[in-house]
């Protein structure tokens, strides 16, 4: 698996998740134990040839507060839109709540241009 330095991750994605600061600190304390089990998802982006966090910020902040500054990371995506499309597509579970689908996909038509029935398919 891939690793990453969590300061080469550009964050422009988190302003379309919720912050859970009960959860985060339970996440906090396992991460304390075992360490970070699952690798945050990350995006190519094209405009600035960096890497974007598309999933994953809970653990992005207990890293830092923990002081981890490599964490495993899965590519997910050719660039951001690609990488955004792909992980709504993969929440089987259900770990996206509305709002923050809502805010993903506002993002897609927005910032990157994509119509909605572009988004749709």
């Amino acid at each position: 698996m891939p690793t990453m330095e969590l300061s080469a991750l550009d964050l422009r994605l988190e302003h379309t998740r919720k912050r859970d600061s009960a959860y985060e600190k339970q996440l906090l304390s396992s991460i304390m134990e075992r360490d970070i089990l699952d690798p945050l998802l990350v995006s190519l982006c094209k405009e600035t040839g960096g890497t974007v966090l598309v999933d994953g910020f809970k653990r992005y902040r207990c890293a830092e507060k923990l002081n981890k500054n490599i964490v495993m990371v899965e590519y997910i995506g050719e660039d951001v839109v690609d990488g955004v499309l792909s992980f709504i597509r993969r929440d089987q579970t259900g770990t996206l709540c509305i709002l923050e689908q809502a805010a993903l996909i506002e993002e897609l038509h927005k910032k990157y241009g994509l119509g909605l029935s572009d988004i749709a398919r």
